[in-house]
């Protein structure tokens, strides 16, 4: 059974290969709960999804040190003012994210 209406205004599908038309459709049953079902042939290694990332930072299991900012990797990094968490400099052009 296909998602209804409410559902599927909140994700679609967009061909990110240039090609037009739906890469995939979102579906639901009593089984599995909500899906992803391919609407077309998809080519190995093909990119069929693209999101930015919900949160990002430094890991408690990472040893190397990044930018909260931009979470680029630092040797060495400047504090932020108002955290103190290390960001690549001062005036890192992600610093807006961060705050």
């Amino acid at each position: 059974m296909d998602i209804d209406q409410e559902d599927s205004d909140i994700i679609a599908s967009c061909d990110l290969s240039g090609q037009h038309g739906r890469t995939w459709r979102l579906s639901k049953n009593e089984t599995f709960g909500r899906f992803v079902v391919a609407a077309r042939n998809i080519e190995a290694g093909e990119a069929i999804f693209r999101e930015k990332p919900l949160v990002s930072g430094p890991s408690l299991y990472n040893s190397y040190l990044v930018c909260t900012a931009c979470v680029s990797y630092l040797e060495h990094g400047v504090e932020c003012r108002n955290c103190g968490w290390p960001l690549c400099q001062v005036d890192c052009p992600l610093l807006q994210q961060h705050l």
